[in-house]
């Protein structure tokens, strides 16, 4: 049974027929938009359906005719019934010889198009000559065009006898590895696909002359059913993570005797990554190796098609119902113009709560973007309420696009504890005194508090310390929006002169909206400090006195009045104190005596007086302490002494149980409003990753967060990693170490490929478990195949010569199969090849042109047009 091809010898590809096909299409729609501008509505529409082809214009003329017969058009309708019929048999033809595919489907279309072009041009310029002069036109101007298009692709068919059985085997092994995904330029097809459309053009040459037999390579290389089968797979994937060009070469030479062989057309970038000996492949193969090279030789192309999300960040802890902020960075490569979403998801219940659209217009870009979430509200415990179920379980994800070469690096994992909001405090002070010294660090370490210090430093120069919300004043809160910022303002050994009149009445305001005030003893406080008859004295709870009022030098410790033993200020620690009828627990330690207090007048009517002098009385009663009171919907205290900081030391084996630490917390919770909260939030740990995809052997850094029962920062916590491959049983387990308070590092390098669950794990000083949390690390076989892009030809030269082959670039695929063909021809039998005709003769299709035209043009003077 005889083959017939078509062939074309003109050209190769279907580039060149594209590309004049688009100029055509666009020259119709110019065209089509032109008319309409001009108001020729229903020309102008049949122009522009003409732009997408025969098929279009059919549809738009045959509505056009129904239109035409509506409105009582006869004439105008037939006209449009005609050039239906036309462009029906202009389009059935179009299709019928495009089924064929490769160049053949590229040429009919533009074969079809173009004869449409004429037709739609010819009508605009020509409507007034009658329907046969018109066609007569047409006619010879696309028997013109047709003759230039055979002169220029060469057409020819070429039968053959049926030779199946003696035609040579021809492998051709394509490299399907991962560095075959890389587009060697923007909006250039990657090199796989390059290997593709070469193949589909020359199929039918290659299956004239040869019976192929198909291959793809990466780690191994492996048959493959047919070309279409090939062109179904992609270069990605765990397998195409290295290339071994050895084994492609070896693979048909084992399925095949080398006589029966015409060659072996090997189509690579030449990156070859494995141990195995290419040269000698290639001598032991005993056929020619025809390497054709694909890709870029430049040292830095643009490298593979992926988007990876390189970090992403957030902050440790979050408050309930206050913005937080996660940013992270998308590494785009070879994906200019493509969009993609960034989206930020809480896993357990799968919500996507924000996302944000990013592309690029470069080749490689890296973009930052920022996205928001606000917690609402902290998550009941799990199994009596373990401290983990406040830590959210975030995901920054980007839907894997099909274009790219990794999806594996699309997530990033942030696990964020979630905490109520905190009490914000300003303290303030005159100078840098030992009470100042220790009540920072106290308030400072308060995992409920969120501290702020403003200390004078010369004149009305203050330096701040802490923040509020990532907000720091440089000097006395002045506004309603400084006061705003703040909870609990202490003012300590400060001089009433550094504040206005006008401060010192939003300080009353203040309290009186809901804020908290507290005032230390001090040589510049209360009376002796000038707040006597000041708007800030109507806040307080005591009346000050003037500046005359005297400093008290006698040591005491202060004894609870009965409202003071049953005040929250002092819950669970009373019993250090003497009371009324009663003295101090001697079984309890002794606490050290302060060292004198500033005198005031006396506590207001209505106000707690919780504390007093237990020897030093005024004309008013025992020298006052602590007073408390109610002022408006806010809270205000006195405080007269200021060495509570000798309580600290002596008793700080106590830790959160010390006198010390309860008093200054449950006084400022008092002043804040917030007493019923609990201290002790519980202990919590918290895992994570600066990078949740890496290469096997890459370093990853681990930070685990710990806080203990109390909700402290776990300094003296025993914290461990364990590091398991997913499917097994077992896991290495890893110390880490402590660099900052309750935060601790770990620098680890996976040393093989794999899904990893990492484990945090802590327990407290003295043994008990404080928690756990996991998180998924992928470690990806190191990528020797995308180490180094640039094609290889001197590999590829010598794989030739010492398979006595040839080495060529891709685009020489056509010249190899001639090459290949010639050498395997079978002289005695060249008769039987088959024929070989050619539907093209230069000089007769040339000829043939000039007389169509020269026809053409007389046809046109000939009815006077020019």
């Amino acid at each position: 049974m005889a083959q017939i091809f078509l062939e074309f010898h003109g050209t190769r590809g279907g580039v060149l027929p594209a590309v004049l096909l688009l100029c055509v299409s666009a020259s119709l729609a110019a065209w089509g938009a032109w008319q309409l501008w001009l108001g020729r509505r229903r020309y102008g529409s049949v122009s522009l359906a003409a732009a997408a082809g025969p098929v279009a214009a059919f549809f738009a003329v045959a509505a056009d005719a129904a239109v035409q017969r509506i409105r009582g058009a006869g004439q105008a309708a037939r006209t449009s019934a005609i050039v239906a019929a036309i462009l029906a048999a202009l389009s059935i033809a179009t299709l019928a010889l495009a089924s064929g595919g490769g160049q053949r489907f590229w040429l009919a279309l533009l074969a079809g198009q173009a004869a449409l072009a004429v037709g739609v041009f010819y009508v605009a310029v020509y409507s007034a000559l009658g329907a046969s002069r018109l066609a007569l036109l047409v006619l010879l101007r696309t028997a013109g065009i047709l003759a230039l298009l055979l002169i220029l692709f060469k057409p020819a068919v070429h039968v053959a006898a049926d030779r199946a059985d003696t035609r040579p085997y021809l492998p051709i092994v394509v490299d399907r590895s991962q560095s075959m995904s890389v587009a060697d330029g923007p909006n250039l097809p990657s090199r796989y696909e390059q290997c593709l459309n070469m193949l589909l053009s020359q199929r039918g040459r290659i299956e004239r002359h040869f019976r192929p037999v198909w291959y793809n390579f990466a780690e191994t290389a492996l048959p493959s059913e047919s070309l279409d089968a090939l062109a179904q797979l992609e270069p990605k994937g765990e397998w195409a993570q290295s290339t071994n060009i050895a084994a492609a070469i070896r693979r048909p030479s084992s399925d095949f005797p080398a006589a029966r062989l015409a060659g072996l057309v090997l189509i690579t970038d030449g990156i070859h990554n494995t141990s195995d000996i290419v040269l000698d492949a290639a001598v032991e193969a005993g056929v020619p190796v025809y390497a054709l090279g694909v890709g870029s030789s430049e040292h830095t192309p643009p490298g593979l098609r992926n988007i990876r999300l390189v970090s992403a960040d957030a902050p440790l802890e979050a408050v309930v119902d206050n913005v937080a902020t996660v940013t992270a960075r998308v590494e785009i490569t070879g994906m200019s113009a493509v969009p993609a979403d960034v989206r930020l998801m809480d896993t357990e219940d799968e919500t996507v709560l924000d996302a944000e659209r990013i592309w690029t217009e470069k080749d490689s870009d890296t973009i930052s973007v920022e996205m928001k979430w606000t917690p609402r509200g902290v998550r009941n415990g799990n199994d009596g309420g373990d401290a983990r179920a406040n830590i959210r379980r975030l995901r920054v994800v980007i839907p894997e696009h099909p274009q790219e070469a990794i999806a594996e690096d699309n997530h990033f994992d942030l696990h964020v504890l979630v905490t109520e909001p905190r009490i914000r405090v300003l303290l303030v002070e005159g100078s840098m005194r030992p009470e100042y010294k220790y009540l920072r660090r106290l308030l400072d370490s308060d995992p409920n508090v969120e501290f702020m210090a403003l200390v004078r430093v010369a004149e009305n120069r203050f330096w701040a310390q802490g923040s509020i919300g990532g907000q720091r004043l440089d000097r006395l809160p002045a506004t309603e929006d400084d006061f705003r910022l703040f909870d609990v303002i202490i003012i300590g050994d400060l001089d009433r002169t550094f504040w206005t009149r006008e401060q010192l009445e939003r300080l009353r305001t203040f309290v009186a909206d809901g804020g908290g005030l507290l005032m230390l003893g001090g040589q510049n406080t209360f009376g002796p400090g000038g707040y006597g008859r000041t708007p800030l004295e109507e806040a307080m709870p005591v009346v000050m006195g003037d500046r005359s009022q005297p400093q008290d030098t006698t040591a005491f410790v202060p004894r609870l009045t009965a409202e003071g033993e049953a005040h929250p200020i002092f819950e669970s620690i009373t019993d250090y104190y003497s009371g009324i009828g009663r003295e101090a627990d001697p079984d309890l330690p002794e606490l050290p005596e302060l060292r004198g207090c500033v005198t005031v007048v006396s506590a207001k009517p209505g106000a707690s007086l919780l504390a007093v002098h237990p020897d030093r009385r005024n004309e008013h009663g025992p020298l006052v302490v602590l007073a408390a009171q109610r002022f408006g919907t806010g809270r205000s205290a006195a405080f007269t002494a200021d060495t509570t900081w000798q309580w600290y030391l002596p008793l700080r084996g106590l830790g959160a149980d010390s006198p010390y630490e309860r008093f200054w917390g449950q006084l400022t919770r008092w002043l804040a409003n917030v007493e019923t909260r609990a201290r002790e939030t519980g202990s919590a740990v918290l895992a994570r990753l600066d990078r949740c995809y890496v290469e096997s052997g890459e370093e990853v850094r681990l930070l685990g967060r710990i806080q203990d029962q109390q909700g402290r920062p776990a300094v003296d916590a025993q914290v461990s990693a364990t590091i398991r491959r997913t499917e097994a049983e077992v896991g290495e387990t890893l110390p880490l170490s402590p660099i900052g308070a309750g935060i601790y590092e770990l620098r680890h390098r996976p040393a093989e490929p794999g899904t990893y669950t990492v484990t945090l794990s802590a327990d407290d000083a003295d043994g008990a478990h404080l928690g756990e949390d996991e998180l998924d690390l992928t470690a990806a076989a190191h990528s020797e195949e995308m180490a180094r892009l640039a094609r290889n030809d001197i590999l590829l030269e010598l794989i030739a010569d010492r398979s006595r082959g040839r080495a060529a670039d891709l685009s020489a695929l056509p010249e190899i199969i001639d090459h290949v063909a010639d050498r395997h021809r079978e002289p005695a039998a060249d008769d039987e090849t088959g024929d070989t005709y050619r539907l093209y003769d230069f000089t007769l299709l040339f000829l043939l042109f000039v007389g169509l035209v020269t026809v053409e043009w007389f046809v046109r003077r000939g009815s006077q047009l020019h």
